[in-house]
Parts: C-alpha cells; sequence; structure tokens
C-alpha cells in the first residue's frame, strides 16, 4: 500500500518518467556520499531569486550541472530579458541611446548564437559563451555595478527588440572602435581591453605606423568574429618615410565625447561601440544607430512563438568541483525531472562521479528522510461548504511537527480497502503545523498515515492513531447544508408573524359560523348579502 501512496504522490507532484521522456534514464542512486545522476538542475523557489555558483558569481535563473570531460560543465539556464540585463560590454553610465542600441546589439547576437552555437558551449549542451569570445555575460554583476540601474533601464525600454533579416536575427557584431592603422579592417584576433578616449588623426598614405599604442581610455569589449576579414595589401612604402603628425589633443572639458571618422565608421562589419556613444552625444536615436552600423536594419521583434523562453550560457566548461547555494531556498532536480529536494538550502556540491555520473552531495541535514511527528487531532466547528461537498459536521485536523520542510499528505483507508480521494500533497514549513483529513467513503474504523516527502529516496510515512471516525452521510449533509445557505443568502421567513394572523383569521371565520347557526335555529330570517 505505501509504494502504491508513493507512486501516486510522486505523478501528482509532476515527475516526469523514463517512458515519458522517452530515456531510460534511471532515478539517482542514493549512496552515504550523495547521489549519483546523470546532470542535476538547481532552480529558486524565489519569484526573483538567483543562484550563487561559487568563483563564478550570482546569476539569476536555473544551474545546471553536466559531465564534461574529467570535470563538471556548469550551465546558466537564464531567461532572455536577464540575460541581457547580465551583459557587460559598455559602461552604465553612457547616454540612454548608446545604452539602447547595445542591449538590442546584444539580444540579437545571443538569439542568433542561439541558433549557430559556438562548439565550446555546444559541447555541454549550452548555447552561448561568456566571455569576449561572445560577448561578455556577468549575470548581477552588471546590475550590482555602478549605475547598473541605468543598464536595466535601457535594457527593460527595449524588452523583446532585435536586429531581424528575413525574419531571422542577424549576426550583429560589435566592437570597440575601428583600430588605426588597419584601414578601418577589424582588431586583431583579441582586441585590446581598452579603447582611445579620442583616437588620432588617419596617418597620410605611405606613413609608419605609430610607434607606441594610443593612450588608454574606459574599458571596453566587444564580440570577437570568428572569422575577420583579411586586411588590405600593405601599399609601397616611400624611400624615405615620413614620422606621423602628432594626434590632436580634445578639448578642455570634453569628456569622453568622441566624433573622429574612423571610430564612427566602424570596421564596416558591425556596430562600434564608442561610435555608437559618438552619435548619442549627438543626439542619434538607438535606431539610427544601428541602422547606420548594419546595413539599414531596424529593430523589430521575433513572432511570439519563435522567441525563445530562455539563453543556456555556458559558465564554464570543466571544474574539479562546484558548489551551488542561494540567499533563499530552492529545489534540485535530477536529469529526468524529478525531484532530489523540494526544499534545498546552504551549499550542495557537486563532482565528478563513477561512470561519467555526477556526484551530488548535499549538506548535512538534507540527506535523509524528513522527521515527522504526530501530536494529535482537531476538531473544528461546522463551517458552510458547496452543495457538492458531503463534509462532516466536524471536520478534523491532524497536529504534526516536521524536522524539516516537505511536501505533506494524508492517506485513508477504509476497512474493504478502498482509499478516500486523496487532497494534493502541501508543502509544509517545519516546526508544528496542521492537514486536513480527507472524508472516509464509508463509516468504520480507518487506516490513516501521514506521508512527509522531502525527495527520492526520502520519503517517511506514519500510521495516525484516530477515534472511530463519523460515517459521512452525503444526503443528510448535503440537506443541512443547502438550507443552512438558503437561511444565510435569503434571511429566515417571519414564522411568529405569520402563524399569528392564520389563528385570527381561523377564529374570525369560526365566530361568523357560530352566528348563523344561532340565527337559524331561532327562526330569524338572515339580511340578504347581496
Amino acid at each position: 500500500m505505501r509504494v502504491r501512496v508513493l507512486v501516486a504522490l510522486l505523478l501528482m507532484v509532476g515527475f516526469t518518467t523514463a517512458g515519458a521522456t522517452g530515456s531510460s534514464a534511471k532515478a539517482a542512486v542514493p549512496t552515504p556520499a550523495g547521489w549519483l545522476v546523470e546532470r542535476v538542475r538547481f532552480e529558486s523557489l524565489a519569484p526573483d531569486g538567483f543562484l550563487t555558483a561559487a568563483d563564478l558569481g550570482d546569476y539569476r535563473g536555473a544551474m545546471e550541472l553536466v559531465r564534461s570531460g574529467s570535470g563538471v560543465g556548469v550551465i546558466n539556464d537564464v531567461g532572455v530579458e536577464d540575460y541581457v540585463r547580465g551583459i557587460s560590454e559598455v559602461p552604465s553610465s553612457w547616454p540612454t541611446a548608446a545604452l539602447q542600441a547595445q542591449a538590442i546589439a546584444a539580444r540579437t547576437y545571443a538569439l542568433h548564437q542561439k541558433q549557430n552555437p559556438p562548439p565550446s558551449a555546444s559541447a555541454i549542451g549550452a548555447d552561448i559563451c561568456p566571455t569576449q569570445a561572445c560577448q561578455v555575460y556577468v549575470g548581477l554583476a552588471k546590475e550590482r555595478a555602478q549605475a547598473g540601474e541605468r543598464w536595466v533601464a535601457a535594457v527593460e525600454s527595449t524588452r523583446g527588440q532585435v536586429l531581424l533579416r528575413r525574419g531571422a536575427p542577424i549576426k550583429s557584431m560589435y566592437y570597440a572602435g575601428a583600430v588605426p592603422g588597419t584601414g578601418g579592417q577589424s582588431a586583431p584576433a583579441k582586441p585590446a581591453a581598452r579603447a582611445p578616449a579620442k583616437p588620432p588623426a588617419p596617418s597620410p598614405p605611405g606613413a609608419a605606423p605609430p610607434a607606441a599604442p594610443p593612450p588608454a581610455g574606459p574599458p571596453l569589449l566587444g564580440v570577437v568574429p570568428a572569422d575577420p576579414p583579411p586586411p588590405p595589401p600593405p601599399s609601397p612604402q616611400p624611400a624615405s618615410p615620413q614620422p606621423a603628425p602628432a594626434p590632436p589633443s580634445a578639448p578642455a572639458g570634453s569628456g569622453p565625447k568622441v566624433s573622429d571618422a574612423p571610430v564612427i565608421r566602424g570596421h564596416g562589419i558591425g556596430m562600434s561601440q564608442y561610435g555608437a556613444l559618438a552619435k548619442a552625444q549627438g543626439g542619434a536615436g538607438a535606431g539610427s544607430i544601428l541602422s547606420s552600423y548594419y546595413g539599414g536594419a531596424r529593430p523589430g521583434r521575433l513572432p511570439a512563438g519563435r522567441m525563445p523562453a530562455t539563453i543556456r550560457v555556458a559558465l564554464d566548461t570543466g571544474r574539479s568541483a562546484v558548489t551551488v547555494s542561494g540567499p533563499g531556498r530552492f529545489r534540485v532536480l535530477d536529469e529526468a525531472g524529478r525531484t532530489l529536494a523540494v526544499v534545498a538550502t546552504g551549499d550542495w556540491k557537486v563532482l565528478p562521479g563513477p561512470e561519467g555520473k555526477l556526484r551530488v552531495v548535499p549538506p548535512p541535514g538534507q540527506e535523509a528522510a524528513p522527521g515527522i511527528e504526530a501530536l494529535g487531532i482537531e476538531v473544528l466547528g461546522p463551517e458552510p461548504a458547496p452543495p457538492a461537498s458531503p463534509e462532516p459536521d466536524n471536520a478534523k485536523l491532524i497536529r504534526f511537527r516536521l524536522s524539516a520542510p516537505a511536501l505533506v499528505q494524508v492517506n485513508v483507508k477504509s476497512p474493504t480497502g478502498q482509499t478516500a480521494a486523496p487532497a494534493p500533497p502541501t508543502l509544509v514549513e517545519a516546526g508544528e503545523s496542521t492537514v486536513a483529513l480527507p472524508t472516509p467513503a464509508h463509516a468504520g474504523p480507518h487506516a490513516v498515515s501521514l506521508i512527509a516527502y522531502s525527495g527520492l529516496y526520502r520519503v517517511t510515512s506514519i500510521p495516525i492513531d484516530t477515534a472511530a471516525l463519523p460515517p459521512a452521510d452525503p444526503a443528510a449533509t448535503t440537506s443541512r447544508r443547502l438550507a443552512a445557505n438558503r437561511s444565510e443568502e435569503q434571511g429566515s421567513p417571519p414564522v411568529v408573524p405569520a402563524a399569528i394572523a392564520f389563528m385570527l383569521l381561523l377564529c374570525a371565520t369560526a365566530g361568523l359560523l357560530v352566528d348563523r347557526l344561532a340565527l337559524a335555529r331561532m327562526g330569524v330570517a338572515q339580511p340578504d348579502e347581496r
């Protein structure tokens, strides 16, 4: 019986079986040192919660860990907009139009990569990497940085907007700016993390390249193309090269404003971030900025059915061990969607296990089944209920104590083997609580058990010694409930005044009959009643 109840409970909380998924995955194997699984997924239970991967940072969305070679791969499965909020490519203090252009370009690039993931990410089942090789993603660190609220506002104001060509997101490359001395071509395979605040004027044809790099400005990162275009062939050098003219000095108080054509023009294959800054400072809007760099493309929206719900970011492709935690509570699932922990807290460690599996090690106190203790029965007074719910006059509650949060359900079995319809499992916190006792289907003694479920292989079931349950009479109960409902809705009829009026009318009628009989016996003619 306990096995049947457990199976029903698992189905009610939405566990996926191997047959439903078309796989032959087996349940997590409990061991003294944790559970062995194919992969493990952590999901925050807070509406606006996040998870922490040690040494990697704080991230919204779910954290999924997979086996990657001899190590552990870490994937952040995050909503598209939350992903864009974590992009760290330009300072959040830039003008709003430049931030909006960057947000749209980053969102477009991510959706394009989801359809064409790089090998480093696809090797562990992800869509995109978090580094400059794709685009820099730091999660909540971007929102928490200085002026981070301005970046979040830019993302929200462009929510869902992407650059489309033939109905699909374009490969919206972008860079810090054109590199002097390359003829406007792309930066080296790994461009510098810093770009000049004001690049020098272009050297005349045949001039020697500058002997030293330009002065550094605020840090900027860009997307590095996998196949940059080849540079043009070098022009012939004169016998006596002339020195390049000194770069013009920026006027006092000009700040980071950039207006030189080489930077604004970019590389010819994507957006110049410093060029976008200059255009925004000149009053251009985000749409105009993007159109100037992406062949006239304007922001649009994908149809609702084609916009993916999440982006899978490969935070790391191979670590010796990963510790996942959260400021609040979260749940832990295996590869088939079965719950390893209904409510989890603390530090959960994941490391490589035998036979290509992962070993999931919960914190102390969360590896065993929850402790549960029955404290007694409470009887409540009658309460109005819908007519279709034949409840007894006095509802009963079971009071109990839990050692840890768990899903709790009551099972009631009659002597004939029939089980009362169970209520859905209820998530109950640690400590004392109550749960309603289901209405028995038949009179007589019933076997009652209390079940607490906190995850696979962690189920506690205890019998409850209750007094003889009152028989449930659906017809009588329904009649009483209907009468009570009518009384409450319509009010009680005026019983006493109606009875008095009836008695007075009866007495008057009787008196009139007696008078007529007396007159008839005396021979007195009755008056004409016409």
